[in-house]
């Protein structure tokens, strides 16, 4: 099956599907609910994971992938624009919490595994399944509930989130994030600037002129100093990498705790310490600061101790980006002057004046 077939059929195939993220997970808990059988399993369920509060180290993190993808792209000044709705919460979950919350599940699964099979032992010689009865799949939606249904075995799901006891909104993610790359920034290639609308109209414009165009101004750039071209087709992984998380960014829910809350208070005092999944544990600020540091430190892999040399360097490169505004802008009037179009400007500004009452 090439290319082209994949691409025509994934529409059928994903339904209501925002993308084949999402249908490949259910896909996943689908054949272990058919196929898992009285084995020891249950499922785990983070929302979007970020690098680590605590453990290893404070923003430890190896990969670029979602929200973190969009952190080092702001840095570095590449990504211009993003649609996701500021009013909904983010719900993001530090590494080391989902770390210690996999153990503490897997723990309590082979612990009741094993106390299943000794009442089992005892008893008549019924099987019985009690162990994997409780479902923890009601999730709200924009104020609705719906009834996720697990197929042919009802496994115990331990959601890992934070949006009900630690919500961060997406406004207030933003407004860090900015904050803390301003303190520890990145060596930029642009001066770092972004724009957070639903607008998926003013977006594109956004993408074409100050993200996609001076993509293809830098490879071209490069290549003329015989470097290896890069921007291009780093915007192209960017544009692609929005796709998949606007469904993310734009709708919001709300994943009940029960079984996770249950799963924690179960749990000795020590354990409680040592595997820590409480989303009530941490603050933003100091999250969303390890966050942009640990980009820097454990990603990027940029000198720690050139803080300064950065900050030059994006006051170095605004100043730049203004001096560019302002020459644009004078070419621009003055193109237009010598066509005649300021005169014209002119006397419909006169004219709405006039209909307001202004003059």
């Amino acid at each position: 099956m090439n290319g082209a077939m994949v691409e025509k059929i994934t529409p059928e195939i994903l339904g209501d599907r925002p993308n084949t993220y999402t249908l490949t997970k259910a896909l996943a808990e689908d054949v272990i609910c058919r196929e898992s059988g009285n084995l020891p399993i249950c499922i785990v369920r983070p929302s979007m994971i970020i690098p680590a509060w605590q453990e290893p180290m404070p923003g430890w993190c190896t990969n670029v992938y979602g929200p973190t993808a969009f952190f080092v792209a702001y840095g570095k000044g590449v990504l211009r624009s993003v649609i996701a709705d500021q009013r909904i919460v983010a719900d993001l979950i530090p590494v080391d919490l989902v770390v210690s919350g996999v153990v503490a599940a897997a723990v309590k699964t082979a612990t009741d595994y094993k106390r299943n099979i000794r009442h089992n032992s005892v008893d008549s010689g019924k099987a019985t399944d009690n162990a994997f009865t409780e479902d923890e799949t009601d999730v709200s939606s924009d104020g609705e509930s719906e009834k996720i249904v697990s197929i042919k075995r009802a496994l115990p799901v331990y959601n890992l989130t934070t949006g009900c006891h630690n919500p961060l909104y997406i406004s207030e993610l933003v407004k860090l994030g900015m904050k803390w790359y301003s303190t520890y920034p990145l060596d930029p290639l642009r001066t770092p600037s972004i724009t957070v609308t639903c607008n998926r109209a003013l977006h594109n414009v956004i993408l074409l002129f100050y993200q996609t165009i001076p993509a293809y101004i830098y490879d071209v750039v490069l290549l003329l100093g015989s470097k290896k071209q890069k921007m291009v087709k780093l915007n192209r992984k960017l544009t692609t990498g929005m796709d998949v998380m606007e469904y993310f960014f734009t709708n919001e829910w709300r994943w009940k705790q029960t079984n996770t809350t249950r799963l924690r208070q179960s749990l000795a005092a020590r354990d409680q310490k040592n595997f820590n999944f409480d989303a009530r544990s941490f603050g933003w600020s100091d999250q969303i600061r390890n966050y942009v540091i640990g980009t820097r430190k454990y990603l990027v892999k940029e000198d720690m101790g050139k803080y300064p040399e950065a900050r030059k360097s994006v006051e170095r490169l605004r100043m730049m980006a203004r001096c560019i505004d302002i020459v644009a802008a004078i070419g621009i009037y003055s193109v237009l002057s010598a066509t005649g179009v300021t005169r014209y400007l002119w006397r419909l500004l006169v004219i709405l004046f006039s209909l307001l009452g202004l003059v």
